[in-house]
């Protein structure tokens, strides 16, 4: 199971007694509370795109539908969400267990990826903001951040491009937090 993946969405734990409480809890959830509060979230975080042509409608929502489902909540060695570049049943199972075997579409967020997928979420810029934060907190003692930083700690062990300004520049157009670029330009 990839790191950072609620507890909840566990097949099983590491004792019985510990997966039959966990089923048990989770069959007792208000289901249609949770799930009102998934489409309540889906629906505030996509731009409605209506070109007047039924199909490229379906095609811009479905986009921005999957590029959601592209990203994982943080881990230990990314503090916050990161994507993936495919969601394949090939996908997500390490052999060491750490994800350091990660094939590359799985194996960290590049710069230019990250800008890619900001723009098809352009309704959701906190995610620019976030990506962001990743790279920064890769930051070594010289000021240098890593190229593609991964959930599971790989490191692309390249300089990042200068490509993120653009991202940061890009995430203060959307929301004018004047705070977080002020804090990006003391943390370089």
């Amino acid at each position: 199971m990839p790191r950072g993946r609620s507890p909840s969405l566990r097949a099983a734990l590491d004792t019985v007694a510990m997966s039959f409480e966990l089923a048990r809890h989770s069959a007792a959830r208000p289901w249609e509370a949770e799930r009102a509060r998934i489409e309540l979230l889906d629906a505030s975080q996509v731009l409605d795109i209506r070109t007047g042509d039924p199909d490229w409608d379906a095609a811009f929502a479905f986009s921005q539908k999957a590029a959601h489902g592209l990203f994982f909540s943080g881990s230990e060695h990314l503090p916050n969400p990161s994507f993936v570049n495919a969601r394949h049943v090939d996908n997500g199972f390490s052999r060491k267990g750490d994800g350091g075997d990660y094939p590359p579409s799985w194996n960290g967020q590049s710069p230019l990826e990250s800008y890619y997928i900001s723009s098809i979420l352009h309704g959701a810029p906190h995610i620019a903001k976030n990506l962001l934060l990743n790279f920064l907190s890769t930051q070594d003692e010289d000021g240098e951040l890593d190229n593609k930083p991964g959930l599971g700690a790989q490191r692309g062990k390249l300089i990042a491009a200068p490509l993120l300004t653009s991202l940061a520049w890009k995430y203060y157009q959307a929301t004018q937090d004047e705070a977080f670029l002020a804090n990006l330009s003391e943390a370089n």
